[in-house]
């Protein structure tokens, strides 16, 4: 068996490298949508994010599946989010938890 079986199934690493960033990607906005939940206040958006995350799930599955199809390697489990999503959360919350604070026509 080669040292790159990916190659035998005709699939490059540059496909395997995009099919990984795919995957972090959804496993990324996956835990953001979760996030967000916590920090959202409007009723109709807390129920929809938890929707978004279950999409993200799903697609990771695809790009899991495509690269044990490819026989390539994979954290499992993933990574957590990146550092510059987390920053991007905490953003949102700062913004929420602060123009909540300010009286209507003081800015």
């Amino acid at each position: 068996m080669s040292e790159r079986p990916h190659a035998e199934a005709g699939i490059s690493q540059q496909d395997v490298a995009r099919y990984r960033a795919n995957l972090q990607g959804e496993i990324d906005g996956a835990a953001l949508y979760r996030a967000r939940v916590e920090a959202e206040a409007t009723p109709a958006l807390r129920e929809l994010y938890p929707r978004f995350a279950k999409t993200e799930r799903r697609h990771g599955r695809l790009w899991r599946e495509r690269l044990e199809a490819a026989r390539a390697r994979y954290e499992h489990p993933p990574r957590p989010p990146k550092p510059n999503q987390l920053w991007h959360l905490g953003k949102i919350v700062f913004n929420k938890a602060y123009w909540h604070t300010v009286p209507r026509g003081r800015v």
